[in-house]
């Protein structure tokens, strides 16, 4: 605990010394009264004051974020909705992660690649996505690595008819695109047709994250 003391100057409190770290700070007033500077009467403010804990501190940003963001909900149309969106989701569920407190979620400002499930399946080709329902067919009489492939394939084609949405720049969709090179369903430049070719406005996903 340290102890420091402010001096009214007009309308503002000065610290005498040191820095106010406001925000990272829980201060109690101990003291007041008024100091003579020559002539002039100064009123004055003695408190005591401490660090709080990283957790409280962190937790107090994480709501200083959800309440400044907020008002990008009511503007689905901004560039940065979805992130923003993302962003919001990251912050709430934060404080349950192993990452809090001291990691803190940041905003991803490059404008997300998101699309419909429905968008990124017209994305392939007739004869691509018959090759790949092909192969996630289980065969008995092929050996044990391969029906495992073909499992996988199932597991893969489900995740996707079940999603909401499809983010093209994340980590599993593109896995699963590289699965499909490994098995020459696709190529290098139709995955990155897939992935990089401009998103249509009737491709975008605006519902929730």
């Amino acid at each position: 605990m340290i102890i420091r003391t402010e001096i009214k100057i007009g309308d503002e409190w000065v610290e005498l010394s040191g820095d106010n770290e406001v925000g990272t700070l829980t201060r109690d007033v101990i003291k007041t009264g008024e100091m003579m500077n020559g002539d002039d009467k100064l009123a004055y403010r003695t408190y005591t004051y401490q660090e709080l804990p990283l957790e409280d501190i962190d937790r107090g940003w994480r709501d200083d974020e959800l309440n400044d963001t907020d008002k990008y909900m009511t503007l689905p149309d901004h560039p940065l909705f979805l992130n923003y969106q993302k962003y919001r989701a990251e912050l709430r569920d934060w404080t349950g992660t192993a990452q809090f407190p001291g990691v803190r979620p940041t905003l991803n400002e490059a404008q997300l690649s998101i699309i419909t499930q429905l968008a990124f399946l017209q994305r392939f080709s007739t004869e691509e996505y018959a090759a790949l329902d092909i192969a996630s067919i289980d065969d008995p009489s092929s050996d044990s690595a391969a029906r495992e492939q073909q499992a996988a394939l199932r597991k893969m084609l489900k995740q996707i008819d079940m999603a909401t949405y499809i983010d093209l720049g994340d980590v599993d969709a593109l896995l699963a695109l590289q699965t499909m090179k490994t098995l020459g369903i696709l190529t290098d430049s139709r995955i990155t047709e897939i992935t990089t070719n401009p998103i249509l406005e009737v491709e975008k996903y605006k519902g929730p994250l």
